[in-house]
């Protein structure tokens, strides 16, 4: 045996079949993405258990303000790190496991840097509860758990991770950056030979969002690099009637979001759909008989010619 000599490679020279480092990074951050609504429809379950419900307690607003008590001292009261929300959610629910809730962590922490915003979280469980309400319903009650102390205005880069809410991968995510950027495509060519000329319609983004790029997303989807241009319209704010206005103005907006809302919900077992908003109701006609002379009375008896005949 003491002829033998260790010898250690410089660098790991196994076969990787040719991946390189950020497309196995970005494969391990699909992987913990896609175990996120499996994790999240498990602890959704876990809090609606008989036993970890109290009379009079909304469940959900109970839970965002006690991650609001227990983070107020931190630098940031909006971040929540690993220990502290697998602490919590142990603390506050039965039948809860470590191991699991650590990975609940992790699908909501794809690029682990041990920082949550725990209204990610919230929110993401808040699209389990009433399944048959409208997509714009959702995101009205999503908005409102964003907003902190009476605030009715939320920055752009927030409004952007409450569209991402429901996505359960990157590519859905891109399907939802198509409909929110500006968009010049071709609608017609000129019919003559001679003249082959191309004509466009514009659009412009959703409410400015493609400009912000993907910034504050990173606790949600694995963002988190903000553009030039996004730090432009860092300080502008957005609110609930100013999102509403422009879902009704973009409606592929709303039917992606849509879309993956009843994904994530079919995939989680619940039984009723959400609804799109219905259309408006038709103006009622009136449909009273018109006593004709009558209205020739008043006609006359209003008019100066019919109060001098009288």
């Amino acid at each position: 045996m003491s002829g033998l000599t260790a010898i250690y490679a410089r660098k790991d020279t196994t076969s990787s079949g040719g991946v390189s480092k950020a497309e196995k990074a970005a494969k391990d951050r699909e992987l913990r993405l896609a175990k996120r609504w499996k994790a999240l429809a498990k602890m959704h379950r876990i809090i609606r258990l008989p036993q970890n419900r109290r009379p009079g307690l909304e469940d959900i607003s109970n839970l965002s303000e006690t991650f609001e008590r227990v983070l107020a001292t931190n630098d940031d009261p909006l971040i929540c790190d690993r220990n502290t929300f697998v602490r919590v959610i142990m603390q506050l629910y039965l039948k809860t496991d470590h191991k699991a809730v650590n990975q609940l962590y992790s699908s909501f922490d794809p690029d682990r840097t041990d920082m949550l915003d725990y209204r990610d979280f919230i929110a993401a469980l808040r699209v389990f509860r009433n399944p048959t309400e409208t997509a714009r319903a959702k995101l009205e009650a999503i908005f409102r758990i964003y907003c902190h102390e009476g605030e009715a205005t939320l920055p752009k880069p927030v409004v952007t991770q409450i569209l991402y809410k429901c996505c359960a991968s990157l590519v859905e995510k891109e399907h939802l950056d198509d409909c929110i950027s500006a968009k010049v495509g071709k609608q017609m060519r000129a019919q003559t030979a001679l003249h082959q000329r191309q004509q466009y319609v514009s659009r412009e983004s959703f409410l400015g969002l493609a400009y912000v790029d993907c910034s504050g997303v990173a606790a949600c989807l694995g963002g988190g690099q903000r553009s030039m241009a996004g730090k432009a319209s860092f300080g502008i704010q957005v609110g609930l009637p100013q999102l509403m206005e422009a879902l009704s103005a973009h409606a592929e907006v709303e039917d992606g979001f849509f879309l993956q809302l009843c994904d994530r919900l079919d995939a989680a077992g619940f039984e009723g759909k959400p609804q799109l908003p219905r259309p408006p109701s038709p103006k009622r006609i009136d449909l009273t008989p018109v006593n004709v002379p009558g209205e020739r009375l008043k006609e006359l008896v209003s008019s100066p010619i019919g109060h001098e005949r009288v």
